[in-house]
């Protein structure tokens, strides 16, 4: 069965807020932009499954709930209807889909990063830098919160065996699946983050590393908000 894609519309929190030079960042953005321009928009709209704006030249990418602004053919990355920009490392992954995703349905099967193409190599530093981490964060904080914190950045709660486990988009074509599991005296928390299979076929492989990365520093923000604001109504 395929996976719905439903728009989410959130609030844009200040702790995705950032708009830095492009710095050291620069080449890998004239390169998006250069394949940017070489496609047709109609053609960019198709494969990405995301609309396109004849009269503004803007696209709008619905990610993690939030939406994005992309001009065409300049080709940078907004939170629409604003000039703020989220971090560096998610406008440019963001950018970089317009130019490779491809027309080509959901397969419905969720893999891990390490059964994609190549996914053994890149596979130590997910594992040691987000979920290995995000496991010891998981027994650190409080599920109920994390639970209510998910929904506020286009995750939806589903039901299966692991003790939380939510649903989301990077992008029409790139869905997101996060598993946890609370630790015990002999097993620390564990943490499972799950793609399409069709990811390879939508998204670079180092891409996908920077995805792994923005997906879990995504709920560890909101979750510090969530939190935040959980003790201050309780006050």
């Amino acid at each position: 069965m395929g996976i719905t894609y439903k728009v989410r519309y959130q609030t844009m929190y200040d702790y995705m807020k950032s708009n830095p030079e492009e710095g050291a960042y620069r080449g890998a953005f004239d390169e998006s932009r250069r394949k940017l321009r070489a496609l047709d928009p109609v053609v960019i709209a198709k494969n990405t499954g995301c609309p396109y704006d004849e009269k503004t030249g803007d696209f709008t990418l619905d990610c993690f709930g939030q939406l994005l602004s992309i001009p065409y053919p300049h080709g940078d990355v907004f939170f629409a209807g604003t000039a703020e920009k989220p971090d560096i490392s998610w406008r440019l992954i963001a950018l970089n889909y317009f130019s490779h995703a491809v027309d080509l349905p959901l397969s419905g099967k969720w893999i891990s990063y390490k059964d994609q193409p190549r996914g053994a190599v890149f596979y130590p530093n997910i594992r040691q830098n987000v979920i290995e981490p995000m496991g010891v964060f998981y027994d650190s904080c409080n599920p109920d919160i994390l639970k209510a914190a998910l929904p506020e950045i286009g995750f939806s709660i589903v039901e299966n065996k692991a003790d939380l486990s939510a649903q989301g988009f990077f992008a029409p074509r790139i869905p997101a699946r996060i598993q946890f599991w609370a630790g015990d005296e002999d097993f620390p928390g564990a943490f499972q983050l799950l793609f399409d299979a069709t990811i390879s076929e939508q998204m670079h492989i180092e891409d996908s590393v920077a995805l792994c990365s923005l997906v879990a520093d995504l709920i560890q923000e909101q979750y510090r908000l969530k939190l935040k604001k959980t003790a201050g109504d309780n006050r």
